[in-house]
C-alpha cells in the first residue's frame, strides 16, 4: 500500500518494490511534490523499470567492490595494476555517488592527472577501470547504475621502442648485484617477460634436451614460448645450478633473491640504480624483451620461431617489438647497393649494358 507521510517538516513517500518496502524523502515541505514523486515511482514500477532511487544509493566504493570481485573470480594476472589504478581513482572519486560521476567530472579527473605529469596512456588504464566498474554495475542483479556515463579516453601514446645495444647491456650487467646478473642475461637472451624469468623453477629447465619451459600459470596469457638453450644460456644455468648446489641451500627458484631462500619479487630500485651507474639513464627491464626479439630476427632466425620463443601470439604486437634503428636503415641501404652491383655484374656477363 503506497502512501505519503510527514516527518518533521518534510514529506516522505512509502511504497513497495519486489516485496521490499522503500521509504524515500521528497526533500520538500510541499505535499504535492511528494505526491508527484510517488506517482513517478509507481509509474516506473508499472513499466517494469527499477525505481531510480536504487541507483541514487550506489557509491564509488560499491562499484569498486564489483571490479575487484570480478578480477579475483576471473583470476586476472593484472590485479596489482588494477589496484594501482583504483588508488588513483579513489583519491578523486571517494565519497561520490555513482550518479554524480559524470563526463564533466571525468574530464576534471583527466586534467588533474595530466597536471601531475602523468601520460595519457596511464590515464587511459585508469579510465578503462572506471568504465569497467560502471559496466559491471549495469549488468549485475539488481543493477546498481541506470546508465554508463560517456568516459572520453585520451590519445594513446606511442608504444615504447627502447632496446639495449651490446655495450649498454654489458655496462648494466656489470653494475647489477650478483644475484641479478644472470637473471638479466637470461631475459636478454630469451626475450621472456620479467615475471616469467623471476618465477622460473629448476623443474622447468631440461638440460638433456636443452629447453627451458615457462610456467603457463604465471603467464600473462596461458600460451607462452619455450627458450632453447644456446651456449650462453646453458653456461649461466649450469653455473647457477652448481652455485646453489655448493651452497647447500634448498631453493626451487633458478634466480633466487640475495639470500638464496626465495624468488626475487621487486628489484626496480636495484635495476634503476644499475642503469644510472652504467651511465645510460632511465631504462626499463622490459627493453630486454624488445632487444631479444630484435637480436633473434637479426640473427636470421625465422620470425615465426622467434614468436614461439618469446611467447608473442599476434603479429601486430610482435612487430612492435621488432625495433628498427638507424643502423638497420643504413645496413638496408648497403644491402640494396650490393644487390644492384650484383645485378649489374650479371647483366654485363650477359652482354647487356644499361644506358642510365
Amino acid at each position: 500500500m503506497s502512501q505519503i507521510y510527514k516527518r518533521g517538516d518534510t514529506w516522505w513517500i512509502d511504497y513497495f518494490f519486489n516485496g521490499r518496502r522503500i521509504r524515500e524523502s521528497s526533500k520538500s515541505t510541499v505535499k504535492s511534490v511528494a505526491k508527484q514523486l510517488l506517482h513517478l515511482r509507481e509509474g516506473e514500477i508499472a513499466q517494469g523499470v527499477i525505481p531510480s532511487v536504487y541507483f541514487k544509493r550506489t557509491t564509488f566504493e560499491d562499484l569498486e567492490k564489483l571490479i575487484l570481485e570480478d578480477y579475483r573470480d576471473q583470476g586476472r594476472k593484472s590485479l596489482d595494476r588494477l589496484n594501482f589504478s583504483l588508488n588513483k581513482l579513489r583519491e578523486f572519486f571517494l565519497g561520490y555517488m555513482a550518479i554524480n560521476i559524470t563526463t564533466g567530472r571525468v574530464t576534471k579527473y583527466k586534467e588533474k592527472r595530466r597536471s601531475e605529469g602523468v601520460t595519457d596512456s596511464t590515464i587511459n588504464l585508469e579510465l578503462a577501470a572506471l568504465k569497467r566498474m560502471f559496466k559491471l554495475g549495469s549488468i549485475c542483479t539488481p543493477p546498481k547504475v541506470a546508465r554508463i556515463p560517456h568516459i572520453p579516453m585520451g590519445k594513446a601514446g606511442k608504444p615504447r621502442e627502447g632496446f639495449f645495444e651490446d655495450e649498454d647491456f654489458l655496462a648494466v650487467v656489470k653494475a647489477l648485484p650478483m644475484h641479478l646478473k644472470f637473471l638479466a642475461i637470461f631475459a636478454h637472451r630469451s626475450g621472456w617477460r620479467k615475471l616469467h624469468v623471476m618465477r622460473l623453477k629448476w623443474e622447468q629447465v631440461d638440460f638433456e634436451f636443452g629447453i627451458v619451459h615457462p610456467d603457463p600459470e604465471h603467464s600473462k596469457i596461458k600460451k607462452c614460448g619455450s627458450a632453447p638453450m644456446d651456449s650462453m644460456l646453458r653456461k649461466i644455468l649450469t653455473i647457477q645450478k652448481q652455485r646453489w648446489e655448493r651452497s647447500g641451500k634448498r631453493c626451487d627458484w633458478v634466480f633466487p633473491n640475495e639470500n638464496g631462500t626465495d624468488r626475487n619479487k621487486d628489484f626496480r630500485k636495484a635495476w634503476q640504480s644499475a642503469c644510472e651507474r652504467a651511465g645510460i639513464g632511465k631504462r626499463h627491464f622490459h627493453d630486454l624483451r624488445r632487444t631479444a626479439v630484435r637480436d633473434m630476427v637479426r640473427s636470421g632466425i625465422d620470425q615465426t620461431v622467434v614468436m614461439k620463443i618469446s611467447g608473442h601470439q599476434t603479429r601486430s604486437i610482435f612487430d612492435r617489438y621488432n625495433i628498427v634503428n638507424n643502423d638497420d636503415l643504413t645496413d638496408a641501404a648497403r644491402k640494396r647497393d650490393a644487390h644492384e652491383k650484383e645485378r649489374k655484374r650479371n647483366r654485363q656477363k650477359r652482354g647487356f649494358r644499361r644506358k642510365f
